[in-house]
């Protein structure tokens, strides 16, 4: 026969004498603090007002995500993402969902298909993949149709970081360039970025494609990719590598802001000492915000190993 034990378990937070105070919400059974969703909820699911993209909304030094003259070779109608959210099915997995009129996202096994490879008129077939696994990429499917190939190989989540800003000049670079394209369709150029699953860095690195080219938020980066492609992983370690990612661009944004704010106003400054004078507090705050970045950089690993926080603390 069991017995009941004379003394009654109450929770520390219930304790009308107990020293700790809760510092989040928690729920009692799987013994594991309550964690958001990895999925955005459908709240989310909204985009702001996007500017055309143009050289005047892209606040960033020309060459370092996009090569010089790529504004005048594109048109902002290149850059209206899909924002029909779709009824997500599990076999969608397995197809490939467009994320802006030249950019689609899947997984490997759609390369094998050259004939729908053919079909949709790709021209770069961009492999961002796990480093584990040096099979997947296009490089064979690219000879065959006479197409380009890049791969990128991402030893670690955090390690994506520093790769992210050669991929979106990658993109980039092949959508403005003169090669001849393989159809007279528009648009002339369409790249399909891929990993293992569709679901894993490929996902990832549009998301930061998406932050740059469209000054999006993480948040609503994260949105409008899942709103094409549900499956694309939004776990923790992801998110902390994206928010990282989006921290460097925001200082690098704000640098070219302050550069560009000072040119304007020295242009109209006299005599040459004092545009000197202002130039070198332009440099100041370079120096500064590179500063800055690299604290990230250094900062990474102890970002993605921190401890989480405590449910209790001293009253």
């Amino acid at each position: 026969m069991a017995h009941s034990s004379p003394f009654t378990e109450v929770p520390m937070s219930q304790q009308t004498d107990s020293p700790y105070v809760r510092t989040q919400q928690y729920t009692r059974g799987a013994g594991k603090l309550l964690q958001p969703p990895a999925v955005p909820m459908q709240a989310e699911w909204s985009l702001p007002h996007l500017d055309p993209v143009t050289s005047a909304t892209h606040i960033f030094p020309e060459g370092e995500f996009v090569p010089h003259g790529f504004f005048e070779k594109i048109s902002p109608e290149w850059f209206v993402p899909e924002t029909e959210q779709k009824e997500w099915k599990y076999y969608m997995r397995r197809e490939a969902q467009k994320i802006l009129p030249f950019l689609y996202l899947g997984q490997y096994a759609s390369v094998k298909d050259r004939h729908w490879l053919k079909g949709q008129g790709f021209t770069l077939l961009l492999a961002i993949r796990d480093e584990r696994f040096p099979h997947i990429c296009g490089k064979n499917a690219a000879a065959e149709l006479g197409i380009e190939a890049a791969t990128f190989a991402v030893p670690r989540i955090q390690d994506f970081v520093s790769i992210g800003s050669h991929v979106i000049r990658t993109i980039n670079d092949h959508i403005s360039s003169s090669h001849t394209p393989v159809s007279n369709e528009w648009p002339y150029k369409k790249v399909f970025v891929f990993c293992e699953t569709g679901n894993g860095y490929s996902g990832l690195a549009l998301v930061a494609y998406l932050m740059v080219m469209l000054n999006l938020k993480l948040q609503h980066a994260l949105a409008a990719v899942h709103m094409q492609r549900l499956s694309v992983e939004a776990d923790e370690p992801s998110r902390q590598m994206l928010a990282s990612f989006e921290s460097i661009v925001i200082a690098k944004r704000n640098v070219e802001e302050a550069r560009r704010a000072a040119t304007e106003g020295t242009s109209l400054m006299v005599p040459t000492r004092t545009v000197c004078k202002k130039r070198s507090f332009t440099d100041r705050d370079e120096d500064e915000a590179m500063e800055d970045i690299m604290d990230i950089g250094a900062d990474e690993h102890a970002t993605f190993d921190r401890k989480p926080v405590a449910p209790f603390q001293d009253s």
